[in-house]
């Protein structure tokens, strides 16, 4: 099992010991992402790519309204990931295709869904788009081997009830 653990509660979190004691992994990242209950909503970590830290890994956290921020130092400290266009910058759910070269895709809440190979600093439109309903979620599944077919979106209003009525497409 892994002893390192990240949560995303009211900003980043990081556990050493299995989730037994956490600490504050919010090093730089800004007050609105880290304040209240904050706004990360996804958190990917590459181990994968060639020149990752190797005790860390690469870490990626989507941030409702700021985009992608990334780190190589656990947490310590965030770099924006620049790119991703102003109405679209509220950013749902990250998705990290680790096969050469490793691929981060991004999907917003305004139903657009980014990528990005790593490393290259450069964002860009990915084909799949829904229709933006209430305050959507993705969920995106596969990778660049057997395609990224399958993206679920609900919304919060489909939570309630204990089930999750999603829409695949």
């Amino acid at each position: 099992a892994p002893t390192t653990l990240y949560a995303a509660v009211g900003g980043v979190y990081r556990s050493v010991n299995g989730g037994l004691t956490w600490t504050s992994a919010n090093g730089n990242l800004p007050p609105a992402v880290t304040s209240g209950d904050g706004t990360v909503s996804a958190i990917v970590i590459d181990s994968f790519s060639p020149g990752v830290n190797p005790i860390w890994g690469n870490l990626y956290a989507a941030a409702d309204g700021s985009g992608v921020y990334t780190s190589s130092d656990g947490g310590a400290t965030w770099s924006i990931m620049a790119g991703i266009p102003a109405p679209d910058t509220a950013v749902a759910t990250l998705l990290l295709d680790p096969l050469p070269p490793a691929t981060l895709y991004a999907g917003t809440t305004s139903g657009k869904v980014f990528r990005t190979p790593i490393g290259s600093g450069t964002w860009s439109a990915f084909g799949i788009a829904v229709a933006r309903i209430e305050r959507t979620y993705f969920l995106l599944f596969g990778s660049r081997a057997a395609g990224i077919k399958w993206l679920s979106r609900c919304s919060r209003r489909s939570w309630q009830g204990g089930h999750v009525p999603c829409v695949f497409s």
